[in-house]
């Protein structure tokens, strides 16, 4: 058994680590506050006194719950029938149990009947056949954790594990009567096991995934198989470890409650793709410093379009660096877009008249020709908006008249 678990532990782990390498620079799939639903289908194999065990069918339908990106409670209810043969070392190995081998007197492989388990010299009544293939039918409610170490890939593994609520039920295979402890009521066929394994889910879809698993079943109890070295207390050897069992599936789940948001920006992978044709992998889509939720559930600007007014200014600088309005070209509404005012002419994207003089800043620099940023251009002593609406005066000009007095020194006397 140990070497079982540390196999299937090393194939877990070079499994994950590979896959882990393949999708590194993915974005979260396995999102938290997520509900699916799921069912498993595959095969099983008995782990216990009996040798020449055979896979046979089980599976399994289940709930996962997203806690955490990376961690998820899960509910299953498996079921499935184990099978294992009565062969010629199984009866010659314990012969208090199936009773003697003697094919020359009709006690060979699936021939004759079992002794009774309170007095081995007698057969059962009504007598239960040593048929050739003894089945075991199972069923457990388990829960469990798994652990994804990668969940921001497409094909995401995991480590699960955790108790197991176990019922099972042995009979021969066709006479389907209860083996000879099982109809002596020698034991509870209810017990607290545990399991553990690996398994992935590999997304088809934002709530569509292909599932994986495969789980070791530690039951706690020797009578899974019916027999147990204690039963009879004659034997001077022989093991009463507890009974195990392997299963493993493939299926699909669905999620039905919580959305996908690969990249945490606030918009489902859904309508990303479907509505606003963003990236459901880049927050930022247009790259303009707002994640895409922001720009379409608080500023209404295009998350496709990094400058949504087109005056200069990426949205996220208008936001975060100048405040000004990045639906507005020119905020202050002087004549100027916001991106001129900031990065050609150091003007107030706020100010419609940045110094002050009575021109509006877009007066300034597209009709008057005078500086923005100076109140007195051509330092004649008169404010710009003044020259231009008092006095009529050349702005750009010290002495509009040429006279030899500055335009301040003519107004001033």
């Amino acid at each position: 058994m140990m070497k079982l678990l540390r196999r299937s532990l090393t194939v877990a782990v070079v499994c994950i680590l590979l896959s882990g390498l393949s999708g590194q620079n993915a974005k979260a799939q396995s999102a938290a506050n997520r509900i699916s639903f799921g069912f498993d289908g595959g095969g099983n194999k008995y782990y216990g006194n009996f040798n020449d065990n055979q896979f046979w069918f089980s599976g399994d339908a289940f709930i996962r719950w997203n806690i955490l990106d990376f961690l998820s409670f899960v509910a299953s209810f498996n079921s499935g029938q184990l099978r294992y043969k009565v062969n010629e070392a199984n009866i010659r190995s314990n012969p208090l149990y199936f009773g003697n081998f003697d094919p020359s007197n009709g006690l060979g492989v699936g021939q004759g009947s079992y002794p009774d388990p309170n007095d081995p010299t007698k057969l059962t009544n009504p007598p239960i056949a040593r048929e050739e293939i003894n089945v075991i039918r199972h069923n457990g409610w388990d829960f469990m954790l798994s652990v994804q170490p990668f969940p921001g890939q497409k094909f995401s593994p995991y480590f699960i594990g955790g108790l197991e609520l176990l019922n099972w039920e042995p009979r021969n295979k066709n006479q389907y009567f209860p083996l000879p402890n099982n109809n002596a009521g020698k034991y509870s066929k209810n017990s607290v096991g545990e399991v553990a394994g690996v398994g992935f889910e590999m997304y088809l879809s934002d709530d569509v995934t292909f599932n994986g698993r495969g789980l070791i079943h530690l039951t706690n109890t020797d009578h899974l198989d019916d027999y147990s070295v204690a039963d009879y207390p004659t034997l001077s050897s022989g093991s009463s470890a507890q009974d195990a069992f392997l299963t493993f599936a493939v299926g699909f789940s669905y999620y039905i409650f919580g959305t996908l948001d690969a990249d945490g920006d606030g918009l489902s992978d859904s309508d990303e793709k479907n509505i606003y044709h963003t990236d459901p992998h880049n927050p930022d889509t247009d790259g303009d410093g707002l994640n895409d939720g922001e720009e379409v559930k608080v500023y209404h600007t295009d998350p496709l379009k990094a400058d949504t007014d087109g005056d200069g200014l990426r949205d996220g600088e208008e936001i975060k660096t100048y405040k000004t309005d990045p639906l507005n070209p020119d905020t202050d509404g002087d004549g100027l877009s916001d991106g001129q005012e900031v990065k050609v002419y150091h003007t107030d994207p706020h100010n419609p008249d940045t110094d002050g003089d009575g021109l509006k800043d877009g007066e300034e620099v597209n009709q008057f020709h005078t500086d923005p940023t100076k109140v007195d251009s051509d330092g004649d002593g008169l404010g710009d908006g003044d020259e231009v609406h008092k006095y009529n005066t050349n702005p750009v000009n010290a002495d509009t008249d040429a006279d030899g007095l500055s335009d301040g020194d003519e107004v001033m006397k």
